[in-house]
């Protein structure tokens, strides 16, 4: 027997989120848009049928964002963890890829430190940093983790420049010359790699992989949590 709740309309809330998916993600005419069950169903077999899993995940996002309420986004997270998913869910809103549990742990936890130390331009440049990872811009990634960083370390000194502040933050503790020289080649890599902090010039992409872009946000938000909670920011 059909099940008839199948040709029920949506409701008001998943017909507005619905509907602007259809709009702003598949480009679609709004009144074209079909607002029972068995028609949205038949889109979305189509969606994850024809799309790559990279895509996939962008239209998951894309969903959670426009739905904007934590117990969808909580109920997607539970799946993504309990399938052992290669991505995660962070903040609610924002998918990345890891290769490990503790991988997206590392992040997570700099994500809570930097909002709870009020380092605001931190937490938005290394959420940034994962959307960016999951949409497949690895340079636009590794360039908003290496800011994250920077602007921790700015935040916490006052300083203008990336050397000035290590600097300031030696005087107040410890901190060995061979890590501060890995802080400022980290920075080097980005300002030296086409692509990255500057822009290509002849070659059409910046020669950076998936694989490197996760390796600097681990490492990013890593130096993150460590500065935060090793030096007060300034009252």
């Amino acid at each position: 027997m059909r099940d008839t709740s199948l040709t029920q309309g949506l409701g008001p809330h998943w017909t507005s989120v619905l509907r602007r998916f259809y709009i702003e993600h598949l480009g679609r005419i709004s009144s074209k848009f079909e607002s029972n069950k068995i028609r949205q169903m038949d889109v979305f077999e189509t969606i994850f049928t024809d799309l790559s899993p990279k895509q996939i995940f962008g239209v998951i996002q894309a969903l959670v964002r426009l739905d904007g309420s934590s117990s969808f986004g909580a109920a997607i997270a539970h799946v993504l963890e309990s399938e052992r998913s290669a991505y995660r869910l962070l903040e609610g809103d924002t998918l990345v890829p890891v290769g490990s549990s503790q991988e997206a742990e590392t992040i997570v936890q700099a994500l809570r430190v930097s909002k709870s130390s009020g380092l605001a331009g931190a937490h938005t440049h290394l959420k940034e940093a994962a959307s960016h990872l999951s949409n497949g811009n690895f340079a636009d990634s590794i360039r908003e983790g290496i800011h994250a960083v920077e602007s921790t370390v700015r935040s916490l000194t006052g300083k203008d420049k990336l050397s000035d502040a290590l600097e300031e933050l030696a005087k107040r503790r410890p901190i060995h010359g061979s890590f501060k020289r890995g802080i400022m080649q980290l920075y080097g890599f980005g300002s030296d790699e086409p692509g990255i902090r500057h822009p290509l010039l002849e070659s059409g992409d910046a020669a950076v992989t998936e694989e490197d872009a996760m390796l600097v946000l681990g490492i990013c938000a890593s130096l993150v949590t460590f500065f935060s909670r090793s030096f007060e920011k300034p009252k």
